[in-house]
């Protein structure tokens, strides 16, 4: 996978407030998923973020991305050779997390959770119309202090289902 933001800009304090703006450009080659084809996803995101609490932050974004299953083996089953050519994603996304972790690299204690709820499509237009809610949480126990020797429990769910005339 080749993935490369070409443009990224924050502004973390907003009209004097603790309100961050921010947008990426992004484009992402992966041929990763299959031996089939290859994935190209090109777009652009733009989100504004706030801490609500202490211990709680919000993000609200909305990403518009171009999806190329492009260079498919012509001996790949019919459901690959099917989804050739470009569709488009328009989404929403809200998530909240909590982040009490000392380090994000070489963690020690403390634990991250995130909530995250994607919509495509809909009124937002888009050919990919679908709706996703994640949960993600990790959770490090010190072990041995004089070694730092650290135990990580890790864990995500979630249910991502298309509605509408999207497959």
């Amino acid at each position: 996978q080749s993935s490369e933001v070409i443009l990224g800009f924050e502004e973390p304090y907003l009209f004097e407030r603790e309100l961050a703006f921010g947008f990426n450009l992004y484009r992402t080659t992966s041929d990763y998923n299959s031996a089939y084809y290859e994935e190209i996803r090109t777009g652009g995101e733009v989100y504004i973020r706030k801490r609500l609490f202490n211990w709680l932050e919000s993000r609200l974004s909305y990403t518009y991305e171009i999806i190329d299953i492009a260079n498919v083996d012509p001996n790949a089953p019919l459901n690959i050779v099917l989804l050739e050519g470009k569709t488009t994603t328009s989404r929403v996304g809200l998530n909240l997390t909590q982040d009490t972790r000392d380090k994000m690299i070489n963690t020690t204690r403390g634990h991250y959770t995130n909530l995250g709820l994607d919509v495509a499509g809909g009124v937002l237009g888009g050919d990919n119309h679908y709706y996703k809610l994640e949960l993600r949480g990790s959770k490090f126990f010190p072990v041995a202090e004089f070694q730092e020797q650290v135990l990580a429990v890790i864990g995500r769910t979630g249910v991502v289902d298309s509605f509408g005339d999207s497959d």
